[in-house]
Formats: structure tokens, C-alpha cells, sequence
């Protein structure tokens, strides 16, 4: 969860909103984060949870190494 929303405020502004939640249905946990930020493209939305790959449009505000969001995928599929 840390690691998304870190991501999150990456790719915000500060006039954009952050929305960090939970519910649980049919005995199932789901989390979420929300932002109202640039978005990601549609030909990046699969690729971007593989290790280093990084979005073709980003206007990124930090030199990660491209690795945090596949961590996050490597987490929630080990879970």
C-alpha cells in the first residue's frame, strides 16, 4: 500500500486528491488507491508492473529505478 500511494503522490499535483481505501466482500479483502492525477495510457497499464519499465508519457518527480511497481504485483500475487 505504501509503495502505491508513494507512486501516487508522484504522479499528482497538488491540487490533485489521493483516496486510499479497503472493503471486504464475498470473504474477500480488496485495497485500493485512487488519484486524480495524469493517468497511465492504455499501452502502459500491463507493462508497467514488469521491473523496470516505467510509463512513455511520465512526467515523473523522482529517478526510481523502475522496480516499485512490480514489487507491489510480486506482493499481492504472493498473497
Amino acid at each position: 500500500m505504501m509503495n502505491l500511494a508513494q507512486n501516487a503522490t508522484q504522479h499528482t499535483k497538488e491540487s490533485d486528491t489521493i483516496s486510499i481505501g479497503s472493503a471486504i466482500a464475498k470473504g474477500k479483502v480488496r485495497f485500493w488507491i485512487r488519484d486524480t492525477g495524469e493517468g497511465i495510457p492504455l499501452v502502459d497499464q500491463k507493462r508497467i508492473f514488469e521491473r523496470f519499465a516505467r510509463s512513455s508519457n511520465s512526467r515523473r518527480r523522482s529517478e526510481g529505478a523502475g522496480l516499485g511497481l512490480s514489487i507491489v504485483r510480486a506482493i499481492a500475487e504472493a498473497h
